[in-house]
């Protein structure tokens, strides 16, 4: 028997393949200002760290508004779309969450 989770809520949210690929290329952008050659790369080559690096950025907001909130889950479709799962330990939170930091 596992112990119960203590982050029992979770909401689902969905990052669009155009947001997805739009955070990626801004990656590809940095890179070039910073004088890194990112030849041979494109969006797609970015996609998991674009997704790890806007999570973070939410986490970030989160956490300005004081609300506790797990480990973040995600997975990309086929399609592009980011599938992520953000898990909190009270029963409101992520309706604060959708509207004050989504």
């Amino acid at each position: 028997m596992s112990a119960p989770s203590t982050h029992p809520y979770t909401l689902q949210h969905i990052l669009p393949e155009h947001e997805v690929r739009e955070q990626a290329n801004q990656l590809l952008d940095l890179m070039v200002a910073a004088g890194l050659d990112p030849a041979g790369l494109d969006h797609m080559d970015l996609t998991p760290l674009a997704v790890k690096l806007w999570l973070r950025d939410v986490a970030y907001d989160a956490m300005a508004i004081h609300l506790e909130i797990g480990t973040p889950t995600w997975d990309l479709t086929p399609e592009g779309d980011a599938h992520v799962t953000f898990p909190f330990a009270a029963e409101t939170d992520p309706v604060l969450f959708r509207s004050m930091v989504l």
